[in-house]
């Protein structure tokens, strides 16, 4: 395990993604699974009263649920104009479902939202830049992306096999499967796990259904840019701050605070008493 391995430590204390000073002090708070009572009422300012599909129009909605982010992405292409024209990945191999990045059929129309999910070698684009799409083609699309429209082409994603030679004590990587399509997604609503590694303006965080992953608020909540761009479902709740205490009591980099004065989310998921 990584005890074992004696692993060399470091920790990323300077946050790029946000400068105002008093979110990064509740991010901090929620990723250590304590927040403050002033903190908890900052963000009682962010509740909204409209529903997430609503909040759809102007947000990306982040919810821990995939079924509820694809109603949604749905309901909002249903509403456009226009015909729609479905793209069918490519697949090659052994590639599972649940590692696709994007659907494998990917319905699109002209008007849609639609967020890029790989950056763009030119610098064009990151993953995570929202666009709306200008032009259906055959295999190809394009989108508006900052002002200027792109044409977009399909790419692949692989997945690799790595073996261990122990005569040779090296690694040898081999392709057992592949997903060619689009680059982009819907972007009217994506999962908090699809999320990661983006960084968005606007984002709605559905509550309704509750998180179940650790660190899956925290990781929710620092995607947006700025406390005014964010947007609850309903005020944060303890058990919405899943942490996992064995990442903090490895290599003691942080230490997680348990008084009076912090909401704290249970560190482990209750287990039943079968004894009695």
């Amino acid at each position: 395990g990584f005890v074992a391995g004696q692993f060399r430590l470091a920790a990323l204390k300077r946050i790029f993604r946000q400068e105002d000073e008093v979110f990064i002090r509740i991010l901090n708070s929620l990723r250590s699974g304590r927040l403050s009572v002033d903190d908890e009422e900052v963000l009682k300012t962010r509740v909204s009263d409209r529903p997430s599909a609503e909040a759809s129009i102007t947000h990306v909605v982040l919810t821990p649920n995939n079924a509820a982010a694809w109603k949604i992405n749905q309901l909002r292409l249903a509403e456009l104009p226009g015909p729609a024209r479905g793209y069918t990945a490519a697949l090659e191999g052994n590639f599972e479902p649940k590692a696709f990045p994007t659907e494998e059929v990917l319905e699109l129309k002209a008007g849609a939202r639609v967020m890029m999910i790989r950056n763009d070698p030119s610098g064009r684009w990151v993953n995570g830049s929202l666009g709306v799409v200008q032009g259906l083609g055959e295999s190809d699309c394009y989108v508006k992306i900052n002002g200027e429209t792109h044409r977009i082409a399909q790419q692949a994603w692989e997945k690799f096999r790595y073996e261990f030679d122990a005569n040779s004590k090296s690694v040898s990587r081999s392709v057992v499967g592949s997903f060619k399509q689009l680059p982009l997604r819907l972007a009217y609503a994506t999962t908090i796990h699809k999320s990661q590694g983006m960084t968005l303006d606007r984002v709605f965080i559905d509550f309704d259904r509750g998180m179940f992953a650790h660190g899956q608020a925290y990781v929710a909540f620092s995607r947006c840019q700025s406390l005014e761009g964010l947007e609850l479902s309903r005020p944060l709740r303890p058990r919405d701050i899943i942490i996992d205490r064995s990442a903090f009591d490895f290599g003691g980099l942080d230490t997680v605070s348990d008084t009076e004065h912090f909401l704290l989310a249970d560190m482990a998921k209750p287990q039943l008493d079968l004894k009695g």
